[in-house]
């Protein structure tokens, strides 16, 4: 997680693994579609984290767009 970034503003930390967004596990949107729903600038999203020691529940903002 890069330090500035929308996701460490978000508290996400390195070891962490985004396993849902808006409700949808990303096993079932897969891992394309995922990754191009984390990278559309101005999207504000609800990411459920999941790593060995704990789940948890973050909103991400990421600026841009119109």
């Amino acid at each position: 997680v890069a330090r500035g970034s929308p996701a460490a503003g978000a508290g996400l930390r390195t070891g962490e693994h985004v396993t849902a967004i808006d409700g949808a596990t990303v096993r079932d949107i897969g891992l394309r579609r995922a990754q191009a729903i984390l990278m559309t600038p101005g999207s504000r999203l609800r990411l459920q984290i999941g790593s060995k020691a704990r789940r948890r529940e973050v909103q991400l903002h990421l600026p841009g767009g119109l």
